[in-house]
């Protein structure tokens, strides 16, 4: 592709997220979950523009009727910008969880995937960081990317 024809990166005009919530005071709630639940979905944009740290965070409550449960979260994003990571935190903000490998992930549909099965306390309240890796970020060209973020509650 020619230069000329390329097109700076937009965050899509569909996106679910809600600014700010880049910390895990201001994250974005994701309500409306049951024990075992409907996959919950957030379209969003981490960039360097306008002050953006590269952070994106969402929090979510475990309903306390539930005997077990565990959570099942992935994030979709493409290849050709930054890597992005993802973390499972406590209310407390300590790391419980980071994405990894996702079982049944297509290597060759152009997307990147981080996933986190982990079981939580009922009753619990819990956040989930998206975060810019610093990995494939192009020396600073393409310090930015567009995701899909599935959270669903399930029944172990």
């Amino acid at each position: 592709m020619l230069r000329s024809q390329t097109k700076p990166f937009a965050c899509p005009i569909a996106s679910s997220e809600i600014e700010p919530n880049d910390d895990m005071a201001t994250g974005q709630v994701i309500g409306n979950l049951l024990c075992a639940s409907r996959p919950a979905e957030v379209v969003g944009c981490t960039t360097e523009l306008d002050g953006d740290d590269g952070e994106d965070w969402f929090q979510f409550d475990v309903p306390s009727a539930c005997t077990s449960v565990g959570v099942d979260v992935r994030l979709t994003f493409p290849l050709a910008f930054e890597t992005l990571g993802l973390e499972l935190r406590d209310a407390s903000g300590a790391t419980i969880a980071t994405g990894g490998a996702c079982p049944q992930a297509d290597p060759d549909d152009g997307d990147d995937q981080a996933c986190i099965e982990h079981r939580l306390t009922p009753g619990g309240h819990y956040a989930l960081l998206v975060a810019r890796t610093g990995e494939g970020a192009c020396e600073g060209s393409c310090a930015h990317n567009r995701y899909t973020l599935t959270l669903q509650l399930e029944t172990p």
